[in-house]
């Protein structure tokens, strides 16, 4: 979303009222910066994740992988692997031209490999 010039919005960060989305449309230049703007975003993702949920009492769950590979998740319900259970019946469901399959345990086998991986990779970057 984008203001017009002559809003009269200033911010003092940007200076006079620019584009938002010229804030956001590439990536920070420094490592540093990135770093930065990634757990502030990641944050308020996590936040907005757990305010959805609460506010319209809705089952949400997010998932954010960091250049890294670190894994920070938020999960509204019990079990993340419930809640990725639940959507992929869904999105199976939705789409009438995929045979429902049960491959429970093959995907709790993928979960169990995918975590591991993720504490592999968390320990290795320390």
């Amino acid at each position: 979303m984008t203001w017009p010039a002559d809003c009269g919005q200033t911010n003092s960060a940007r200076g006079p009222a620019t584009s938002l989305a010229s804030d956001w449309t590439s990536a920070a230049e420094n490592k540093i910066n990135r770093q930065v703007t990634f757990a502030k975003r990641r944050n308020g993702l996590l936040k907005k994740a757990y305010e959805l949920s609460i506010l319209c009492d809705t089952e949400v769950a997010a998932i954010v992988f960091s250049s890294r590979g670190r894994l920070f998740e938020f999960c509204s319900s019990s079990s993340m692997l419930k809640t990725i259970e639940r959507y992929r019946r869904c999105s199976h469901h939705a789409s009438e031209s995929m045979a429902p399959t049960n491959d429970t345990p093959t995907c709790y086998q993928e979960y169990l490999k995918l975590k591991t991986r993720v504490e592999y990779l968390q320990h290795s970057q320390k």
